[in-house]
């Protein structure tokens, strides 16, 4: 791993300006752990979800920027719904057998793991998600997942509880992206312990 990739272990994001930043580290890690020409999919969570959509399309715009060799094939609505994806993955994985990497935007990494595993792509091709918990971490120390980009849900939780109280007393109105600073980490296999 490069130098420049091992220190974006750790960050803090404060205020609108910094954000869009943050949504295209995805694309940047893909782009650096998949050297040669290749195809990745992305299995999208809730589509509802606006940092599901910023997430895509972060991802999206850097690598079209600093990936030109990476091809997006499929974004897959997979909706967090574990039978939904797992249909759609499977199909997708019978027709890419030398898949290059997946980004995964929600929460159904024990079914995307399961099926990288059946088309035996888990550990060999670059997976990256989301939120350090104990299927992302025994993911990483097992090295069958790249990247988890946690996003510290404990300091997201205290920020919305802190802003409700605001809103309820003061009838003070939060900023978008500018209440809070947020740390961001980015989780490895050396580094999820």
């Amino acid at each position: 791993m490069s130098a420049s990739l091992l220190a974006l272990t750790s960050f803090t994001v404060t205020g609108a300006a910094a954000f869009p930043q943050l949504l295209r580290i995805a694309g940047l890690l893909m782009s650096k752990i998949v050297p040669a020409q290749g195809d990745v999919l992305l299995v999208a969570g809730r589509h509802e979800y606006t940092a599901h959509q910023q997430r895509i399309a972060g991802f999206k715009s850097a690598l079209l920027q600093r990936g030109p060799h990476i091809t997006i094939r499929a974004i897959l609505a997979g909706e967090d719904q574990r039978e939904r994806l797992s249909r759609l993955l499977d199909n997708a994985l019978s027709s890419l057998p030398r898949l290059a990497g997946l980004y995964n935007t929600g929460h159904v990494n024990a079914e995307v793991s399961r099926l990288l595993s059946r088309y035996q792509l888990l550990g060999k091709c670059a997976y990256l998600t989301h939120e350090l918990y104990p299927i992302t971490s025994q993911l990483l120390k097992a090295d069958q997942l790249s990247f988890v980009i946690d996003q510290n849900a404990y300091r997201h939780a205290d920020i919305a509880l802190k802003l409700m109280v605001d809103y309820l007393e003061d009838h003070k109105v939060p900023d978008t992206y500018q209440e809070g600073e947020v740390p961001f980490t980015i989780f490895t296999a050396e580094n999820c312990y």
